[in-house]
């Protein structure tokens, strides 16, 4: 796998989360914009219970930590390149969407006495479940090839530099 993964090939997969860091983004705004001008009475709840209160600064912790901050990062060529700081921005986006999850779950599942901000289960449940499927699965994939190790065309898909 390190002959075909190279520096070159880590700046692809640093592009495409860039694309998809953008596409989020652009998504987001344009689903806030549609809803807030339709100026629909049944939408509308949906942004207010998130934008005020103790979802407020949950919500201004998802637009920069699932925007701003991978954006900064990914903006870097060097970063792109190297397996290990790429894989630690693609971490913080994947830990940043759970965040993004429980924000667009959790209060509108919450009512009553429990209608306050987030609580710690919401974050114990993901983290939970991850450290029962993570080791299943790495465990799992160890034994396997990554690649398909017999296709007669996969020397002849990675020589073309990758473009």
């Amino acid at each position: 796998m390190s002959d075909l993964m190279t520096a070159d090939r880590f700046h692809d997969f640093g592009k495409l989360m860039y694309a998809f860091v953008l596409l989020w983004a652009y998504f987001s705004v344009s689903q806030l914009i549609i809803v807030w001008s339709g100026n629909l009475p049944e939408e509308i709840p949906f942004y207010l219970r998130r934008f005020t209160g103790p979802w407020g600064w949950i919500s201004v912790a998802v637009l920069i930590g699932h925007f701003v901050i991978p954006f900064a990062f990914l903006l870097s060529r060097t970063i792109k390149r190297k397996p290990k700081l790429a894989a630690r921005v693609a971490l913080f986006i994947l830990a940043m969407r759970a965040v993004e999850i429980a924000w667009l779950i959790a209060p509108m599942v919450r009512h009553g006495e429990h209608a306050g901000g987030p609580n710690w289960v919401d974050f114990a449940a993901v983290l939970g479940v991850g450290v029962v499927w993570l080791p299943l699965f790495f465990r799992n994939l160890s034994g396997r090839a990554v690649v398909p190790v017999h296709d007669p065309y996969l020397k002849g898909a990675f020589s073309n530099g990758g473009h």
